[in-house]
């Protein structure tokens, strides 16, 4: 047993160890909190800018006067004549179904953008013929989703609809990307998986759930319909009521008859404006097609020649190789 006098070596070393890495480690700390504090300065003096900016934002839009004649009021005016309204609850973003009203009047509506843009331009901003292609881009993106979209939905597609199917979605996502869109989920779905799912028996368009959203807009009907009736079975037995006369054949009957009387009676048969505003959009979505496709000629050209010139590259490699 070593004497009280006496100092372990190994101890004074396992000490002497033990100082020099708890140094290190203080230096380490404090060059951590140095930093530390360096990032806390730029976090505060960010967010102090974070504020005024969006004082001045808040600013803005309070003392900014929206003109009726204005670019926006007329973007909006022509959104409005197709039924599309831009709700404050979304974000002032538009709603599934308004996409649909605008991929359904795309060409109207880039068509009509791109004149209220021209009238209302700077001399500094874009020129006219920068804003007819801006706007042109947008259109040929909506229709070939257009096409993309209805093809998807053909029940019982044959290998040729498939085929017609993969050209648009092809077409449609490249210009997708092309006016700056991001690649989401959907869009990936719609590249890669639809036209396999198309080959299934009955196809894409047997399976779609456009019955399910009917349905709750019946129900909501009819919700709103008996609210105001505070006895829950008579509400019951009136909703079935209505239910069962609407359901009836003699019912069913007299409405068709009366619907026929009432219908105007044309010397020559007419044209349902749907069965024509269909034959538009199916033509528009083939121009755009052909739109597309004639756009990828010089690239395709383009891709040949730097084709063929590695080609010959590599050959020439080989050769000397050889």
């Amino acid at each position: 047993m070593p004497s009280r006098g006496r100092t372990n070596p190994r101890l004074q070393e396992a000490i002497a160890k033990n100082k020099e890495e708890l140094k290190k480690a203080e230096d380490e700390a404090k060059q951590l909190i140095e930093k530390r504090e360096k990032i806390a300065t730029e976090v505060t003096k960010g967010r102090s800018l974070l504020r005024r900016l969006k004082k001045k934002l808040t600013d803005f839009r309070s003392t900014r006067k929206r003109s009726k004649n204005g670019i926006e009021a007329k973007m909006l005016k022509v959104l409005k004549s197709i039924g599309v309204e831009v709700t404050k609850y979304h974000g002032g973003s538009l709603t599934g179904k308004d996409i649909r009203k605008v991929i359904a009047n795309a060409s109207y509506v880039f068509d009509e953008f791109a004149k209220i843009l021209k009238e209302d331009r700077k001399a500094d901003g874009l020129s006219e013929t920068e804003i007819d292609k801006l706007c042109e881009d947008h259109k040929l993106t909506f229709l070939l989703w257009d096409g993309a979209f209805s093809t998807a939905r053909t029940i019982d597609p044959t290998e040729g609809d498939i085929v017609l199917y993969e050209k648009f979605v092809y077409a449609a996502v490249v210009s997708h990307i092309s006016i700056g869109c991001s690649v989401t989920h959907k869009v990936h779905l719609m590249y890669k998986h639809v036209a396999v799912h198309m080959r299934v028996p009955g196809g894409l368009g047997q399976k779609m759930e456009d019955w399910v959203e009917l349905q709750h807009q019946g129900g909501m009907r009819e919700r709103t319909q008996y609210r105001t009736m505070g006895d829950m079975q008579k509400a019951a037995e009136a909703r079935e009521r209505r239910r069962c006369e609407a359901s009836n054949t003699g019912v069913i009957e007299v409405q068709t008859g009366v619907h026929e009387r009432a219908k105007r009676k044309f010397k020559e048969k007419s044209r349902h404006v749907e069965e024509v505003r269909r034959e538009e959009r199916e033509l528009h979505r083939k121009l755009a097609l052909i739109r597309f496709n004639l756009s990828m000629i010089p690239i395709v050209r383009l891709l040949k020649r730097w084709t063929a010139a590695t080609r010959a590259r590599l050959s020439g490699t080989t050769d000397d190789t050889e």
